[in-house]
């Protein structure tokens, strides 16, 4: 296994060579952004991509690439009391 440096935080970490370089940590929080983007999507399909952006901060371009590239399918991520905490402060976010 080769290192790389994350293209996200500079962190140097073992790599299998499979595109992006992104550490497990920062490739952990951008599931957690999808996820939180997906159950937002879920919940309100009249939001667009600047409301999704307002809400939680994911950048648009993100937002309609992971849409559009049909990533919002399958995002593995871990749930926790802290990630389901971040999926409700999103929810009440949209709310208004």
């Amino acid at each position: 296994m080769n290192q790389a440096r994350c293209k996200k935080c500079g962190q140097v970490f073992a790599f299998a060579g499979l595109p992006p370089p992104v550490c497990p940590a920062c490739q952990k929080a951008r599931n957690e952004q999808l996820y939180i983007l997906r159950m937002l999507v879920r919940e309100f399909k009249g939001l667009s991509a600047a409301d999704l952006n307002r809400i939680t901060g994911v950048p648009v371009n993100v937002i309609l690439q992971t849409i559009q590239g049909g990533e919002m399918d399958y995002i593995p991520v871990e749930e926790s009391p802290e990630l389901e905490a971040k999926v409700q402060e999103a929810m009440a976010k949209a709310r208004g």
